[in-house]
């Protein structure tokens, strides 16, 4: 039985560590992706893939391909666990990814939902931006969970929610999905309990998380529109709260823990913030106004 190369064999034993230390499963296969597209990436270039060794010609090519911090940000995590530092040798410094919250409009997701061309496209959208689904959730999604007059969630860990469904809405895009679902499960000889699936060697097998962005990329791109899934994710609860002001609803339909958290989430602190500075720099203008005495002509 062939070796292992070192990169794959230490990547294995760092997830496994990550595991230990709490993080969520979806964070710990974005991990993976991550790592094992620098080792290809590597590879293909015949370039060093031992994490020890890696150095500054593994680093520029990464660095050219990948453009992402995020991406940098877990290769550098995972070399200094292994004890390379060539990140700080060569004083690379990874910018912060941008914090600000984002939200779509309502003209803005209107775009992104007309954005849609494949029946796959308007289930993803669908699921984030009018069921508030997380990315991880989505690629959880399992055909019996949408059986019913509610949609079952598998959230964070073990965790379930249920959120009705739009009235017939719901049920139409998901049937449509299934036609070319079905097609696929004709022709592999296969099937899957997974509502998302694609072919890949002659068989049905689900998405992962990180497959979603590309399908997300391509329907943003389209629309002319900046947009990740917690931004649909977020415009969910933000719509959800400004028709209904109901904040632990929204919370509970999120699947957070606390209020507190939701208000963030969706900024409805900002949201009650910026109406009552409108309303009281109204009334001192106004009331400033009233009382100025104009010139006489």
């Amino acid at each position: 039985m062939p070796r292992k190369p070192p990169f794959l064999k230490q990547m294995e034993l760092y997830l496994t560590r990550c595991q230990t230390r709490g993080l969520s499963e979806g964070t710990v296969m974005e991990y993976f992706y991550v790592l094992r597209k620098a080792y290809n990436l590597l590879r293909e270039e015949n370039l060093k893939t031992n994490p020890i060794k890696i150095g500054e010609d593994e680093i520029k090519l990464l660095r050219k391909t990948w453009n992402s911090p995020t991406n940098l940000s877990i290769l550098k995590t995972f070399l200094e666990h292994n004890g390379n530092r060539i990140f700080k040798d060569l004083d690379i410094r990874i910018p912060r990814p941008n914090p600000k919250r984002t939200w779509l409009s309502e003209e803005e997701a209107q775009l992104i939902v007309a954005s849609c061309q494949t029946p796959m496209e308007s289930v993803l959208v669908h699921l984030e931006l009018l069921l508030g689904f997380r990315r991880i959730e989505v690629a959880r999604a399992q055909l019996y969970h949408f059986q019913g007059d509610s949609v079952l969630i598998h959230g964070k860990g073990e965790k379930y929610r249920t959120i009705s469904k739009h009235e017939n809405l719901t049920d139409e895009i998901i049937a449509f999905w299934i036609q070319e679902r079905n097609e696929m499960v004709r022709s592999t000889l296969t099937d899957s309990e997974y509502l998302l699936v694609h072919k890949r060697d002659g068989k049905l097998k689900n998405y992962h998380p990180v497959s979603l962005d590309s399908i997300l990329k391509k329907i943003t791109d389209r629309a002319e529109i900046k947009a990740t899934h917690h931004t649909l994710r977020r415009s969910f609860g933000r719509f959800y709260h400004d028709t209904t002001k109901d904040l632990e609803e929204t919370a509970r339909l999120l699947g957070h823990e606390s209020v507190d958290q939701t208000r963030d989430y969706i900024g409805a602190q900002l949201s009650k913030q910026k109406v009552g500075l409108a309303q009281m720099h109204q009334k001192v203008y106004l009331k400033q106004t009233s009382q100025t005495k104009l010139p006489a002509i």
